[in-house]
């Protein structure tokens, strides 16, 4: 295959239909605004053939908030409305996941409606090909709680959740339902004090230990009011409550919403809403040793793309990788789907999605579901009428095999995706050494971290099937203006051996290889933002593959989904690509502004990668 030289300035573009956006989400339900619902605001449940359910704030057929399922068929997925909230004694306003029993019953709770309009627990039960709705408890706003907001908990064939409203000091309940003799009755388990010396205002779901002790957490209370994690116990028919942890609202976090999550070892994980070393919210985990817990923070959101203020909770997969999103933060500010996996000893986050704010949702606040290599959701707005959607978003199944030790990975391009093509090309005349066109993609360090590179590598479209037995260069480089026109300061630069390996993928039939080059004495590298280039080179007039066109044909892989599929550590700033090609009259243009002038769409997330240790 021969590419000319304008062949190689030109974009192979390959757009897809439906509704996957750039960066790896697919949209698979927008509310409209009406009687299917509006404002979700909470996660999804799955039943056991993969059906979705959940609760929208409002809409629905009298504007009260519904419980919606989502069925899947001819390859889209199907809205049916199980019931709508009238308001009155039945609820109102839902702001919780609901949860589905062995026999299929579901059961939720809404924070407001009821006689007192306090809050309701509810259950559906599917009759005769209907669902029928009836009130399990009703809450008063008294000592029995108010104004539930998270999800209920199974245990058997009881119930238990937490209400931050009500309660003997005004200050939140954890309570429990079961039935006796055929009526469903409430029993307060613990009354939340408040003060300094206890939480205040639980919104948690709960979960138990082996031994049946309950957790979660309050968002208030405590010495200074930051919020708590807290344990309960039974003894002889009495609840007792001991707090695991008071957050300070410093370096520890502030205001934990949605509960913690146990891991295999007994360790708990969880989220603040604030606090933390850049005040937008933490990661924590809670590890129990000798009698007592200590708390650990696995990650400081800063806020900007890495995404601030988390208002879900985290879930874990097999391999110990936790999954979440935030409210707000990243690229454009209307939230984040991260994921952040354990390595050595430290966790890397890795930002899966960035809401545009636009048809792809905003502002997500649930927790996530798994699905076959995805996680699931629902953001609070955006979509067609801007009343929020469901998505599913991919996520890391590994670490690339040829990325050891690894610090970042740009990600595999997307064939699916609205925009994949290698129009970013790394080429020198055959016979010389003089370059003709380089890719310098950008990385960054994140605060707090100090990188030590001992190894480069792009993913590349290559044309030739060897490389020159001669060393490779590469370079690192820093301050690269955003317009362009400047390369910036040179870090560090050198010539290696390289190795060239494919990746068993291809586009439009040409094979992609994986080009390492490793050097011993390592590149230090500060907190920053770095880009690295690598130039394949094949020189030799005796190899008809490098002399075919003219020059070389080495195009490095872009994966055009504004971060890339399987990306791997920090959040890659991919609207700061840069292609140096005088040959072409491009002097270190900024390649997603190159987009933009030729009306292309995507952004570029080259698939490039960075080895060595933190």
């Amino acid at each position: 295959m021969r590419f000319s030289r304008l062949d190689l300035i030109a974009v192979v573009l390959l757009l897809c239909s439906g509704t996957l956006f750039a960066g790896n989400e697919s949209v698979l339900h927008g509310f409209n605004g009406g009687g299917d619902g509006s404002y979700p605001v909470a996660g999804l449940i799955a039943d056991r053939s993969g059906n979705l359910y959940g609760t929208t704030r409002y809409g629905g057929a009298n504007g009260q908030g519904i419980v919606f399922e989502l069925s899947k068929s001819n390859g889209a997925w199907n809205e049916a409305i199980l019931y709508s909230f009238a308001g009155g004694n039945d609820g109102a306003s839902p702001a919780a996941s609901v949860v589905m029993d062995a026999k299929g019953n579901i059961y939720g709770t809404t924070r407001l409606g009821g006689p007192d309009n306090a809050g309701t627990v509810f259950g559906l039960q599917l009759v005769d090909g209907t669902w029928q709705e009836s009130i399990l408890w009703a809450f008063t706003g008294g000592d029995d709680g108010g104004a539930p907001q998270n999800a209920l908990t199974l245990v058997g064939s009881a119930l238990i959740g937490t209400a931050p409203q009500g309660g003997t000091h005004g200050n939140g309940v954890v309570f429990g339902l079961q039935q006796v003799n055929g009526e469903w009755r409430e029993e307060v388990l613990y009354s939340f004090a408040g003060g300094s010396g206890d939480g205040a205002y639980p919104y948690s779901q709960l979960v138990l230990d082996k031994a049946g002790n309950i957790y979660g957490t309050a968002e208030s209370g405590g010495p200074n009011q930051e919020g708590s994690v807290f344990e309960l116990s039974r003894s002889h028919g009495t609840w007792t409550e001991t707090t695991l942890h008071f957050f300070t609202g410093n370096s520890d976090g502030a205001s934990p919403n949605n509960g913690v999550i146990f891991d295999k070892a007994g360790n708990l994980y969880g989220m603040t809403q604030s606090g933390g070393k850049y005040t937008s919210g933490t990661i924590f985990e809670l590890s129990p040793s000798n009698g007592s817990w200590t708390e650990s923070i696995l990650y400081n959101f800063t806020g900007g793309n890495d995404g601030g203020f988390p208002a879900a909770g985290v879930t874990i997969d097999p391999n110990g990788n936790l999954f979440g999103s935030t409210f707000n933060g990243g690229k454009q500010g209307f939230g984040t789907v991260f994921q952040l996996t354990p390595s050595a000893g430290a966790w890397t986050e890795t930002v899966l999605y960035s809401f545009t704010g636009g048809s792809d949702g905003a502002l997500p606040q649930s927790n996530l579901l798994f699905g076959r290599n995805v996680v699931i959701g629902t953001a609070t707005e955006g979509g067609p009428n801007n009343t929020g959607v469901v998505f599913s978003v991919g996520r890391l199944q590994s670490v690339p095999s040829y990325c050891k030790p690894c610090l970042f990975y740009g990600g595999d391009f997307d064939i699916t995706s609205p925009a994949a093509d290698t129009f970013a090309n790394e080429n020198i005349y055959p016979g010389g050494f003089q370059t003709l066109s380089q890719i310098y993609s950008p990385f960054t360090v994140p605060a707090g971290e100090t990188w030590s590179v001992t190894g480069l590598f792009i993913n590349s479209i290559a044309y030739p099937t060897g490389l020159d037995p001669v060393a490779t260069p590469w370079e690192i480089r820093t301050g690269i203006p955003i317009g362009g026109g400047s390369g910036g300061t040179l870090l560090a630069s050198g010539a290696n051996n390289a190795t060239m390996t494919p990746t068993g993928r291809s586009l439009n039939g040409t094979p992609e290889y994986t080009i390492e080059v490793t050097w011993n004495t390592p590149v230090i590298l500060q907190p920053g933002t770095y880009w690295e280039n690598v130039t394949p080179q094949c020189t030799d007039l005796n190899n008809q593959q490098c002399i075919a066109q003219g020059f070389t044909g080495f195009l490095e892989s872009d994966s055009e989904t504004m971060y890339g599929l399987n990306g791997w550590g920090p959040p890659e700033p991919w609207q700061d690509s840069f292609w140096n090609a005088p040959d072409f009259g491009l002097f270190w243009a900024n390649t997603f502004q190159v987009h933009q002038q030729r009306g292309e769409p995507g952004g570029d997330a080259f698939s490039a990668g960075v080895i060595g240790t933190r």
